[in-house]
């Protein structure tokens, strides 16, 4: 359970719930209407990432080169292109990599690449002045994502900007937090949750980790971000909070 698999087992049945998970996304029921619904999100929240950059950084930034990591089936990848010059997509999942291929044709996207994220992203090459991820970090134990946050850091060009959303801390008492880990570790008692939820027996189950603060702090610091913006958030069910973290590196 929680393994690169499970993500290539959404990006086949169930796309676009992968991303955002309400129903109305699920495959059975997404129509065109919900479609643009699900596009219209994604360029209103890079919208506000670039808005925020300008706020707190550099009211002039204009985004030339941008990574987005995590990009699923384009949700982010497009209107990102629409506002730089270069995008790469990188996902685990060559199932939503196809998904995304294929939207950015219906879109009309040309300026964009699309690569699968190895364990050291070993197929991302060059700098970016952007870099992002968004629903992506909190899916990924906090350990490996530690570690992608060091390998992201690295192609960030000098004087350009980091923007990371994860889930810094859990609200839940302990005894549901003890109940989930064990729905990730035992498939049976997943799929037993699945038939109660009434949800496909062999779903994967959606996993949710929390992320130090500090360490990624400690990451950024060391790798050379003098200048760092925090966006709190609190989940619908006041479970989960967590934050967008804004980065700019040093300037040469």
């Amino acid at each position: 359970m929680g393994t690169d698999h499970d993500w290539e087992q959404w990006g086949k049945s169930d796309p676009y719930y992968g991303v955002l998970s309400s129903d109305e996304y699920r495959s059975g029921q997404i129509n065109p209407e919900m479609r643009e619904r699900f596009f219209s999100s994604g360029q209103l929240h890079v919208d506000m990432v670039l808005g925020v950059i300008r706020d707190k950084f550099d009211p002039h930034f204009l985004p030339k080169q941008v990574l987005d990591f995590g990009c699923g089936v384009g949700r982010l990848l497009i209107p990102f292109a629409k506002e730089s010059s270069f995008v790469i997509g990188v996902d685990v999942a060559p199932s939503m990599l196809d998904e995304a291929r294929k939207n950015c044709g219906e879109h009309g996207i040309a300026n964009v690449d699309l690569v699968i994220a190895d364990e050291k992203l070993g197929s991302v090459k060059g700098q970016f002045d952007l870099i992002h991820s968004c629903l992506v970090l909190q899916h990924i134990k906090m350990n490996r994502g530690l570690g992608f946050i060091k390998k992201l850091c690295d192609h960030v060009s000098p004087g350009g900007y980091l923007a990371l959303q994860f889930h810094y801390r859990c609200n839940a008492p302990g005894y549901i937090r003890m109940l989930v880990k064990l729905r990730y570790l035992l498939p049976l008692a997943n799929y037993i949750r699945n038939i109660y939820r009434r949800r496909p027996v062999f779903e994967p189950a959606m996993q949710l980790h929390v992320y130090s603060m500090d360490s990624v702090l400690r990451i950024l610091s060391y790798r050379g971000f003098g200048e760092v913006y925090q966006k709190l958030y609190l989940s619908s069910d006041r479970e989960f909070e967590s934050v967008f973290l804004f980065a700019k590196k040093n300037s040469l």
